[in-house]
């Protein structure tokens, strides 16, 4: 049996003629000066048709998100990105309109000042051939942002990103306004001398690691706009080699860092879980206890991962099609003992027979929104800033110093790379597991 689909939005011209025809919302037609946004279908029935309709569609939903942006949003856009869009606007005018090229364009542009339009719409109307505005460093982020950022990867990678952006924009000013081919070393100098007095969340000075991790950041991130705007030799990137000198005190990193735990805050945050509405949620806790995984690993977890029924428990912390891990080193074999194995052995059963260990912390997001869930039940039982759910891998790193556990066996358990070449490539799973799972039980047992 065949089956059809109706698509929205469509007219029957006659004559076998189609055409896409979708009303304006009120306040973006109030805006443009007309009812409908609608064009001509180039193809008249099948997948062409249907694929035509897609990009009309799209570009319908573009339209109106562009118009309904915030003064303040435009205003981070850079001029280059601006007059893509007021391009792209102008396009679409002229498509609609009908008689000679430079007479439309005249009315059309004629019409844009009479209502105090976009100045670049304008342009893009009367002058489509001007050169367009120089690349900037708001230009840079943004390429930085479609190319190296993916969805996959959830909103950590973006939300560092964002910060990096802030505090270049605090040091430098408006990113949308600094062109690419400006940039001096005085621009690599005062970003530096920025991030020097910035502060943590706990008020302590930003750790050198920490700047220089950031000045990484935007240093690749030029490098990468260079290459790509065909800047290279003609723009040398600013924050190249800029020393980040030790005061010589002592360092901070524990001051401005996570701290392990005690245990009467575990203990309150797991009180407060058991009465949770999402069971999971203290499940993740106790597996999070029992074997120093990092959140986003027990998130995304799927059903194969979790080896309950093998002659040593264990979990399989690896990549798959729903989540990724951290390194290379991230992947391994994790003992499950005591409390932890009866997490797995629950969890299993709340989750059904399903793919996914946890469906609902799973999805792409799924690692930062269980951070926040796990982390609000903390912040009531602590006002410390450096206690978080992450802490937990601290207790767990802890334990395993307590007992004087191996180094190279403390990597493996906890997804460290080795520095030894040997270490990481000889041995098999199996061996490293078996070993694993007697420090494990070792340190489980000693608290």
């Amino acid at each position: 049996m065949a089956v059809t689909m109706k698509l929205k939005h469509i007219d029957d011209l006659g004559g076998g003629r189609k055409r896409f025809r979708r009303r304006w919302p009120k306040d973006v037609a109030e805006v443009r000066g007309e009812t409908f946004f609608q064009k001509s279908l180039k193809a008249h029935t099948g997948p062409a048709m249907v694929t035509e309709w897609e990009t009309l569609s799209a570009e319908f939903e573009a339209i109106v998100a562009a118009h309904r942006r915030s003064a303040q949003e435009r205003e981070s856009m850079s001029p280059r990105a601006l007059w893509q869009e007021a391009q792209q606007e102008a396009q679409r005018l002229l498509e609609g309109a009908h008689g000679g090229d430079e007479v439309v364009r005249r009315v059309l542009a004629e019409d844009i000042a009479q209502r105090q339009g976009d100045p670049m719409l304008y342009r893009a109307v009367i002058q489509p051939d001007a050169a367009p505005p120089a690349y900037t460093l708001a230009d840079a982020f943004d390429l930085y942002e479609r190319e190296k950022i993916y969805e996959s990867q959830g909103r950590g990678p973006r939300n560092r990103l964002a910060r990096v952006r802030r505090k270049t924009e605090e040091a430098l000013g408006k990113l949308s306004k600094l062109p690419i081919a400006n940039l001096r070393r005085q621009h690599g100098r005062k970003l530096l001398d920025h991030l020097l007095v910035c502060k943590t969340s706990t008020g302590n000075p930003l750790s050198a690691e920490t700047i220089k991790r950031e000045l990484t950041a935007v240093r690749a991130i030029v490098e990468l706009a260079l290459v790509e705007f065909d800047l290279v030799g003609t723009v040398a990137n600013p924050f190249r080699k800029l020393e980040v000198k030790s005061n010589g005190d002592k360092p901070t990193a524990d001051l401005n860092g996570r701290l392990s735990l005690p245990e009467k805050t575990i203990a309150q945050v797991r009180e407060r879980l058991s009465r949770s509405k999402r069971p999971e949620l203290l499940l993740i806790w106790r597996l999070l206890e029992g074997t120093g995984c990092r959140p986003s690993e027990i998130s995304g977890l799927r059903l194969a991962d979790v080896k309950i029924d093998h002659d040593i428990p264990h979990i399989h912390v690896t990549w798959h099609e729903d989540r990724r891990i951290k390194t290379k080193a991230s992947h391994r074999l994790v003992p499950l003992v005591g409390d932890a194995l009866e997490a797995a052995q629950e969890a299993i059963q709340l989750a059904g027979g399903g793919t996914l260990l946890f469906p609902h912390y799973a999805s792409e997001g799924g690692a930062e929104r269980l951070s926040a869930a796990l982390n609000k039940h903390v912040r009531k039982v602590t006002d410390d800033r450096r206690h978080v759910v992450y802490s937990l891998r601290h207790n767990f790193k802890d334990k395993l110093i307590e007992v004087k556990a191996d180094p190279r066996i403390e990597y493996r358990i906890m997804g460290h790379a080795a520095g030894n070449l040997g270490d990481r490539v000889y041995g098999s799973e199996q061996a490293w597991l078996k070993v694993a799972a007697e420090v494990v039980r070792k340190a489980v047992q000693a608290h």
